[in-house]
C-alpha cells in the first residue's frame, strides 16, 4: 500500500529541488484559486453596486461578512487537515493518509450541517447584532438565509481541496473552484442585471455555484482517492481517534483564530454601521478588496505551510528557512505595488464598486485607502510566518496571536481612536489597520526566538 501510494501521481514531493521554483510553482495555482474565489465575491459587490443603491451593497457587504464567518470552521478545520497530511508525506507515513482523510471528511460535513441550521434560524438576531441599517435589513435577511444553503456544499469542497493541497497538488483545487466561480459570474449577470433581483439574486448566485463546485469537486475526488489509499466504503468514513485527536489539535486553533478575527471585524463594523449606509458601503468594498488582495498572500501562506511542513517532518531544516525567507520576498514585492495604487488612486479603487451619484461613499474613498496601506503592510508581512507557525504544527500560537489581535488590537485601539479619541469611523479605520501590525511582530518573533526547530511533529 505505502509503495503504490507514494508512487502515485497525485502525491508531489516538496522536499527536493529549487526552493524558489518549487514554492512558486506549488503557490501560483494556490493564487489562481484565490482569484477565481476573490473574483465571484467582487463581481457580486460590482454587479449589485451598479445596479442596485448603496443599501443593497451595504446588506450583501454585512451579510458576506457573516457568511466567511459560516465557513470559518469549515477554512480552520481544512487547514488543520492539510497540514497533518502534508507532514505525514513528508514522513513517508503513508499508511495513515486513509484515516486523516475520511476523519477530515466526515467531520466537517456534519459539522456544517449543524452550522447551516444555527444560521438559518437566528438570521434576524445576528444582523441585529451588527446594527445593520434598517434599510439594508430586508435584503440582508435574504442574502444570509440563501447562502446558508451552500454551506455544506462549501465544507465538503474546502476538505477535499485541503486533501489535495496537503499530498502537493494545488492543481486540481484551482479547477475546482474556477467551475464555481464561473458559473457564479454568469449567474449574477443574468440574475442581477438581467432578472433585477439585486441581493437575492447575488445570493442565489453563490449559492448555486457552490453547489456546483461541491458536485465536481467529489467527481474529482472520486477519481483521485485511491491513489491516496483510500476507497469510497463507509468504514473508511468512521471518525478515527487517533487522526481526530490530530486534525482537531490542529484545526481547532485555527477555527478559533479565524472567529476571533472575524468577530472582531464584525464588531468593528457594527460600530462604523452606525456612521449611515455609505461608511457601511465603503467598508464593504474594504473588506472585499482585502479578499483580493488574499489571491496573494493567502496563496504564498498556504504554500509555504505546505512546503514547510513537508520538510519540517523530513527534518531539512535549513530549506524550511529558505522557503521562509523567499515567501518574504515575494510578499514585499507585492505590497511595494499594493502601496503604490492605494496611494496614487484611492477614488477609482472604490468606484469601480459603485456608481457615480454615490458621492459621499467617493468621498471616504482617500482616507479610507490611504490608511489601508498600513493593513496592506501588515498583510504581506505576517504571511510567511503565519504559515510557518502552522506547518510546525504550532497552530495554538496563531490563535493567541489572532485573540491579541482581535481584542486587545482591533476592539481595543479602534475603540481608543473612534470613541475615546472622537475620530469616529475613520479611529475605526485606523485601529483596524493598526491592530494587525501585532500579528507582524508575534509572528516574526517567534520564527527568530521561537526554538521551533526541536518540536515534535504530529504525523
Amino acid at each position: 500500500m505505502s509503495e503504490s501510494v507514494e508512487n502515485n501521481s497525485v502525491i508531489r514531493d516538496l522536499t527536493t529541488g529549487p526552493i524558489a521554483k518549487g514554492l512558486i510553482q506549488y503557490a501560483l495555482p494556490v493564487m489562481g484559486a484565490n482569484l477565481l474565489q476573490a473574483l465571484y465575491t467582487l463581481v457580486d459587490l460590482w454587479v449589485v453596486g451598479k445596479y442596485n443603491p448603496a443599501a443593497t451593497i451595504s446588506a450583501v457587504s454585512i451579510s458576506g461578512q457573516l457568511v466567511f464567518l459560516l465557513h470559518a470552521v469549515g477554512i480552520g478545520m481544512g487547514n488543520g487537515g492539510q497540514v497533518l497530511i502534508a507532514q505525514q508525506v513528508g514522513a513517508k507515513e503513508y499508511g495513515k493518509l486513509k484515516h486523516s482523510i475520511g476523519t477530515l471528511f466526515t467531520f466537517c460535513m456534519v459539522t456544517s450541517l449543524v452550522i447551516t441550521l444555527i444560521a438559518a434560524a437566528g438570521r434576524n438576531l445576528w444582523l441585529g447584532l451588527l446594527q445593520t441599517p434598517k434599510e439594508a435589513f430586508t435584503d440582508a435577511t435574504v442574502y444570509l438565509l440563501i447562502c446558508a444553503i451552500g454551506v455544506p456544499f462549501v465544507y465538503e469542497t474546502g476538505t477535499i481541496c485541503a486533501i489535495l493541497r496537503g499530498v502537493g497538488d494545488s492543481k486540481r483545487p484551482m479547477y475546482i473552484l474556477g467551475v464555481s466561480a464561473v458559473i457564479n459570474v454568469v449567474l449574477d449577470f443574468w440574475f442581477i442585471a438581467g432578472l433585477g433581483w439585486g441581493a437575492a439574486g447575488a445570493a442565489w448566485a453563490t449559492s448555486i455555484s457552490q453547489v456546483a463546485a461541491g458536485i465536481y469537486a467529489f467527481y474529482v475526488f472520486l477519481r483521485t482517492c485511491r491513489g491516496l489509499g483510500f476507497e469510497m466504503k463507509a468504514e473508511n468514513f468512521r471518525l478515527h481517534g487517533r487522526s481526530l485527536k490530530a486534525i482537531l489539535k490542529l484545526g481547532l486553533p485555527l477555527v478559533v483564530q479565524s472567529v476571533c478575527v472575524t468577530l472582531s471585524m464584525l464588531v468593528v463594523t457594527a460600530m462604523v454601521n452606525t456612521y449611515g449606509v455609505a461608511a457601511s458601503a465603503v467598508t464593504g468594498i474594504g473588506q472585499k478588496l482585502n479578499s483580493l488582495i488574499n489571491v496573494v498572500t493567502g496563496g504564498i501562506q498556504t504554500s509555504v505551510a505546505s512546503v514547510i511542513a513537508q520538510n519540517f517532518a523530513a527534518r531539512k531544516i535549513d530549506r524550511v528557512r529558505k522557503v521562509y525567507r523567499t515567501g518574504n520576498e515575494i510578499c514585499f514585492i507585492f505590497f511595494l505595488f499594493l502601496a503604490f495604487v492605494s496611494w496614487f488612486f484611492p477614488a477609482r479603487i472604490i468606484g469601480f464598486f459603485t456608481q457615480p451619484s454615490e458621492t459621499e461613499v467617493l468621498a471616504y474613498a482617500p482616507t479610507y485607502m490611504h490608511i489601508a496601506i498600513i493593513l496592506y503592510f501588515a498583510f504581506c508581512t505576517m504571511t510567511t510566518s503565519l504559515g510557518h507557525i502552522n506547518a510546525v504544527g504550532f497552530t495554538f500560537l496563531n490563535l493567541i496571536i489572532a485573540m491579541i489581535d482581535a481584542v486587545v488590537g482591533r476592539l481595543g485601539i479602534s475603540f481608543l481612536l473612534g470613541n475615546v479619541l472622537g475620530l469616529g469611523v475613520y479611529g475605526y479605520w485606523l485601529g483596524n489597520a493598526l491592530s494587525a501590525l501585532i500579528s507582524v511582530v508575534m509572528g516574526v518573533g517567534y520564527y527568530i526566538f521561537g526554538n521551533w526547530e526541536n518540536r515534535k511533529i504530529l504525523a
